[in-house]
């Protein structure tokens, strides 16, 4: 939960030059999006670690936040997918940053 906490702190600042709440939403939620994704292949699938490691591979980010995208207005998708991603790909490149990355 600590892990989830710093991710939420990061996007929260990160995302404070956003002029639209809505953006800022979707940025935090896109940065917490990754570790989500894991602990629900993780536990609720009861998966292996080797099954859920590709949660946060860009390739696999950009398909989960594509379809994510379409549960928002069509009007609000494309900036959704987007920010979403952005959010995600900062989550990469703050766990990037770990020093036990995983263990």
């Amino acid at each position: 939960m600590a892990d989830l906490f710093v991710h939420y702190t990061c996007a929260h600042v990160l995302g404070r030059p956003l002029p639209d709440p809505r953006h800022r939403l979707l940025f935090a939620i896109g940065n917490c999006l990754p570790d989500v994704l894991y602990k629900g292949f993780l536990y609720i699938t009861a998966s292996p670690t080797w099954y859920a490691e590709p949660t946060h591979a860009p390739i696999m980010l950009a398909a989960a936040c594509y379809a994510l995208a379409f549960l928002f207005e069509p009007f609000l998708r494309r900036a959704a997918w987007g920010f979403l991603l952005a959010g995600s790909i900062c989550h990469v490149l703050v766990d990037m940053g770990k020093d036990y990355l995983g263990t």
